[in-house]
């Protein structure tokens, strides 16, 4: 099973559960208070495993709170997406 389908899972889940909302919540305090981050250093600042991150980052993005700021390339080469919160007017939109 792919890392893409895991995270469908992990989000479906999530959803279900009603823990989907929290996630999202403090995922979007990350991105406020320490700046654009990858789904990886995202995982290592929450605690939230990168399955559940990715799902509830694709998610933020569709909802438009979140948005591709840049890309970055990790020790193994393998380039990263870097996300930022969405503002309007310098005001990150929560919800």
């Amino acid at each position: 099973m792919s890392i893409q389908n895991n995270s469908v899972l992990s989000y479906g889940h999530l959803k279900k559960s009603g823990i989907m909302r929290g996630y999202r919540k403090k995922i979007l305090e990350i991105l406020k208070n320490f700046g654009p981050k990858t789904n990886l250093e995202v995982e290592s600042i929450s605690g939230i495993k990168i399955n559940s991150v990715t799902g509830i980052m694709n998610s933020l993005v569709k909802d438009g709170y979140v948005e591709k700021k840049g890309d970055k390339t990790a020790a193994t080469g393998r380039r990263n997406i870097v996300w930022g919160a969405r503002s309007k007017q310098g005001q990150i939109q929560l919800f």
